[in-house]
């Protein structure tokens, strides 16, 4: 016998059959369904149609959410329609536009919907080409019947269809917003996309270390030609002036045979620097390309406003590398220092994401000063953190203060293409044996 979604009739939970292909997959937020039930009654029955199983079973078209209450309650009997008229395709179809209607969707269930529908309508309707006048089903004919644009619509049942041939993005942005999740697998992408143009050689690694004045090199590096800034500016902290004039003690004689004037220089002559650099920055960075400046706290307020006059976006808080031990001697009136700030922002326009969530707190272990090249050399770990943060592989990492070269030997073993600068003769040697090494 036919029955119609005009009756209502009872089925026991075990005669209703849920298929394993419905669009749904979240049901944790049942108890406030469960409690309407309870207080006011079932307002929609569960809508079924006779399965081809036999006389009674009955495959679940509508109301799923509905059904799951209903037997975690206890019921027995579950109320219900029937619609046996509706082909295979068209039980689908009213199960899939059920769904949209109801709210709390995950992202990732709505655009797997939408390519659901879309699928269906395209095998009832037939499909029809851009530009054709063929009879047939668009996606502008999908995207009017959800209420979005086309452009939406194209994008996300593009996106469900590539998720559906790669679920192992799934896990990566499951708790991410959908057009955030979107830009990450373009990032995801990229960057097995370069690792593969790595292996196969179509990557190659260059090095390019120059001795001389970053005031006068960065002029021969081409414009949007640079990825990252990573640098570690002279400090002008006027404690390692005294060192270099000998007004410490004795310890601080090795400190001081590896320091020199270019290290530190005074407050007035990073800022003049700075202000004939910055321009030049400016033009060989790429669009939204991410920067890192070590700095002392000292020059937070001139470092801030010179980079904001010449257009980079500045976050107003630092990043604080947090060192874990202290750095200075205690000597009874002041706290020792543990960390240090590293301001960070980007060129814009603030489109490029990190590659991984971060926090303004990060801890590294510091090297010990028997490992050091050179008084201010930030261990590995760090860098590397950072480098991969804001690059792929095949990137361009520029440090106009190149000291001994940590950053450059960082991103040269990440295989990212490295350009520095360095005034001082003798930490570009060192640098450039690191490199060669």
């Amino acid at each position: 016998m036919t029955r119609h979604s005009t009756k209502i009739f009872f089925l026991r939970p075990d005669q209703i059959v849920v298929s394993s292909g419905r669009g749904r997959k979240d049901f944790k937020n049942l108890n406030s369904l469960m409690e309407s039930i309870e207080s006011i009654g079932l307002l929609h029955p569960c809508v079924v149609a006779q399965s081809e199983e036999g006389e009674e079973k009955y495959v679940l078209i509508a109301g799923e959410r509905r059904y799951r209450s209903m037997c975690i309650l206890g019921w027995k009997e579950l109320p219900c329609t029937s619609r046996d008229d509706l082909s295979p395709l068209e039980r689908k179809e009213a199960e899939l536009e059920e769904n949209l209607r109801r709210e709390n969707l995950a992202w990732t269930e709505e655009i797997e919907l939408y390519r659901q529908i879309d699928d269906i309508k395209r095998e009832i309707h037939g499909s029809r080409m851009p530009g054709s006048k063929d009879k047939g089903w668009t996606t502008k004919d999908t995207a009017e019947n959800l209420g979005i644009s086309k452009s939406s619509a194209y994008k996300q049942i593009q996106f469900a269809k590539f998720l559906k041939a790669n679920p192992k993005y799934k896990e990566e942005i499951k708790n991410l917003p959908l057009n955030t999740a979107m830009k990450k697998v373009d990032m995801i992408q990229l960057a097995e996309r370069n690792e593969r143009l790595l292996d196969q050689g179509l990557i190659k690694v260059s090095i390019n270390l120059k001795l001389g004045s970053c005031i006068d090199l960065i002029k021969e590096l081409e414009d949007d030609s640079v990825d990252l800034l990573l640098t570690d500016i002279p400090y002008g902290i006027e404690a390692i002036s005294a060192v270099l004039n000998g007004k410490e003690g004795a310890g601080s004689v090795a400190y001081k045979g590896l320091i020199s004037e270019s290290d530190n220089l005074t407050k007035m002559e990073i800022i003049g620097i700075l202000e004939v650099l910055l321009p030049e920055l400016k033009r060989v960075l790429k669009a939204s390309a991410h920067f890192y400046i070590f700095f002392a706290f000292k020059l937070y307020i001139e470092l801030f406003q010179l980079l904001e006059e010449n257009g980079f976006i500045v976050h107003d808080v630092p990043i604080i590398w947090n060192k874990g031990r202290s750095t200075t001697i205690f000597k009874g009136y002041e706290y020792m220092a543990c960390y240090e700030p590293i301001l960070y922002g980007c060129v814009p326009p603030k489109e490029k994401r990190f590659q991984q969530p971060g926090k303004l707190i990060v801890e590294y272990t510091p090297l010990m000063s028997k490992q050091k090249l050179h008084p201010f050399q930030k261990p590995e770990e760090l860098l590397t953190y950072l480098i991969k943060q804001s690059t792929n592989i095949g990137d361009v990492v520029l440090d106009p203060f190149a000291g001994s070269g940590s950053t450059l030997l960082t991103a040269k073993k990440l295989n990212r293409n490295v350009i520095g600068f360095e005034i001082n003769p003798k930490n570009y040697h060192l640098a450039l044996e690191q490199l060669k090494e």
